[in-house]
C-alpha cells in the first residue's frame, strides 16, 4: 500500500507521485483520478504530517494580543441599527461603527446602545 498513487492513468500516477491512496479505494483520490498499485512512487518519501508534532512547543512563545482598534468607551462600539432605540438594544445585531444610516437594513437607523 506504500505504492498506491492516485493519477489520470498509471504513467500520470508514476509520475507525479503527488496523491497517496493507501487504502486502494478510489475514495482517497482527486475526482477524475484512479488509484493504481505497484507504482515507482512510495509514500514514506512525503513529507506527509505526522500525528505528533516533531518539535515540542517551544516555551514563552507566547505573543500577548494587539491593542483593540478603538480604546474601552468609544461611542463606536455601541452603536446598532434598529427601528428604535429599544429594539437596538434588544437585539444589538447589526453593528454600525461609522453611524451610517445607509448600512442598516430598511427602516432602522442607528441608535447608540450603552449596555
Amino acid at each position: 500500500s506504500d505504492h498506491y498513487f492516485c493519477g489520470r492513468g498509471f504513467a500520470d500516477a508514476a509520475s507525479s507521485c503527488e496523491h497517496p491512496c493507501s487504502s486502494g479505494s478510489l475514495a482517497d483520490c482527486p475526482t477524475g483520478m484512479l488509484c493504481y498499485f505497484d507504482t515507482p512512487c512510495d509514500v514514506r518519501d512525503l513529507n506527509l504530517p505526522t500525528l505528533k508534532p516533531t518539535n515540542p512547543p517551544v516555551e514563552g512563545a507566547w505573543i500577548p494580543p494587539t491593542q483593540p482598534p478603538w480604546a474601552e468607551g468609544d461611542p463606536r462600539l455601541y452603536q446598532f441599527c434598529g427601528n428604535d432605540w429599544q429594539g437596538a438594544s434588544d437585539s444589538c445585531t447589526v453593528w454600525c461603527p461609522g453611524s451610517d444610516d445607509s448600512k442598516c437594513p430598511y427602516g432602522a437607523w442607528v441608535q447608540e446602545v450603552w449596555l
